[in-house]
């Protein structure tokens, strides 16, 4: 049995909202959130310990990211100081995916930015030092 013309028009309108206009297709855009644990010696940069007061040494160190990149292209790329963090760059040592990967992929930007506040926020609950913008 046809699907109703309706249920066509929410599909089509669910594509077109997901998908961006490429120089001759159309190609979804997903986004990815990212965790790198960072070696625990930048807790102790100054301006590194100003944004995580409540740091409580062992709890791990963390940056938070997010980006249209997959979360292994994205360490590469600060490892290689491609559009990178500093802290990403110099202090990272291996990628979370236990924190993240549930997350992904996120269809928009601005949820992708919400998930990266949302776990920034929730590891300095428990402790960790975490940097995120």
């Amino acid at each position: 049995q046809p699907l109703p013309f309706i249920y066509w028009g929410f599909l089509a309108l669910n594509f077109l909202r997901s998908a961006t206009l490429g120089s001759s297709s159309i190609t979804y855009t997903k986004y990815f959130v990212y965790v790198i644990e960072l070696d625990p010696i930048v807790a102790d940069l100054r301006k590194f310990r100003a944004k995580n007061p409540q740091y409580v040494k062992g709890n791990g160190c963390f940056y938070i990211g997010q980006s249209t990149k997959t979360p292994e292209l994205r360490l590469e790329q600060h490892k290689e100081g491609y559009k990178s963090n500093k802290y990403a760059k110099y202090y990272g040592e291996k990628l979370r995916p236990d924190i993240y990967d549930r997350y992904n992929p996120i269809p928009t930007r601005e949820d992708a930015l919400s998930i990266e506040e949302y776990l920034g926020k929730k590891l300095r609950m428990k402790g960790a030092a975490v940097w995120f913008n």
